[in-house]
Formats: structure tokens, C-alpha cells, sequence
């Protein structure tokens, strides 16, 4: 690890990308959650975040259940 002079306050950290050892003021969070230098940083690609397309809402004006023809009962089928 590097040399780096006392600072109150300061705890040193390294680069999860290019392994150099800083404060932990000099570096900062990347999209992957991993604490980076500011030279290693890059934002996040946009063609990683697709465009989600809204859902209608299709909701039946008027629901009424189907009137259906009496259908025959148990009983009935004695008679055919």
C-alpha cells in the first residue's frame, strides 16, 4: 500500500478498478456499487436501462354477464 500522510478524519480506501490507494473523499460509488477513483469512474449505459412502454388501461365500459338460453335441467332429460 502506498504512503499516504495522516489526515484526521480520513480512512484510506483502494480502487475496486485500478487498485491505487486514496481517501475515501477522492472516490466515489460507480452503478455496480463499487468504490472507485474519479478516473475510473463512467456512467451507466443508457441501453442497459430500456424504455418501459405504459400499459393501457382497457376496462370494459358496461360489464353485463352473457344472457344464455335456459339450458335444460336433469330432470328435462327424461322427457326427450
Amino acid at each position: 500500500m502506498a504512503r499516504l500522510p495522516y489526515v484526521k478524519g480520513e480512512y484510506k480506501v483502494m480502487c475496486d478498478i485500478c487498485g491505487r490507494v486514496m481517501y475515501a473523499s477522492q472516490t466515489v460509488f460507480n452503478w455496480k456499487h463499487e468504490r472507485v477513483c474519479k478516473q475510473c469512474w463512467e456512467p451507466r449505459n443508457p441501453q442497459e436501462m430500456p424504455f418501459r412502454i405504459p400499459v393501457e388501461k382497457r376496462n370494459v365500459p358496461n360489464p353485463r354477464p352473457w344472457k344464455l338460453k335456459e339450458e335444460p335441467s336433469l330432470t328435462d332429460w327424461n322427457k326427450l
